[in-house]
């Protein structure tokens, strides 16, 4: 996992996507994008958007200092990710850029109800 102030924050995802977390390039922007990359790819795709309000609100809902409840945010987010990883994985096909930008959100989100594993549950195991 990074940070730096030009990218974000990001991680690896089984050392083939990165996950950025970035802020919006606008003058006051509280919009933070969600977005993932292939390793050898510099195009990204958008996965999920989120707003920082002026009182320290995300979405409206999560207070940024309650950590649980803006990790939970932040694995719902990308859930659809997930989703498609395993989807992929049971019908043995790849998974690609292409294949999730085709993918509109909401059927990444809806793939993700079908999903068994609690992500959330993958990121506090210590």
């Amino acid at each position: 996992m990074g940070c730096n102030n030009d990218s974000g924050l990001g991680f690896w995802l089984f050392d083939h996507f990165l996950i950025r977390v970035t802020p919006e390039q606008a003058f006051n922007g509280h919009i933070f994008n969600y977005t993932i990359e292939a390793r050898d790819n510099e195009e990204s795709v958008l996965i999920g958007r989120a707003r920082l309000s002026d009182d320290g609100m995300l979405d409206g809902t999560i207070a940024i200092d309650q950590r649980e409840a803006v990790l939970d945010h932040f694995l719902e987010k990308i859930n659809g990710v997930y989703a498609a990883l395993y989807a992929a994985t049971e019908r043995g096909e790849s998974l690609t850029l292409a294949t999730l930008r085709a993918a509109p959100r909401r059927r990444l989100n809806a793939m993700s109800s079908g999903v068994e594993n609690d992500t959330s549950a993958i990121f506090r195991q210590k």
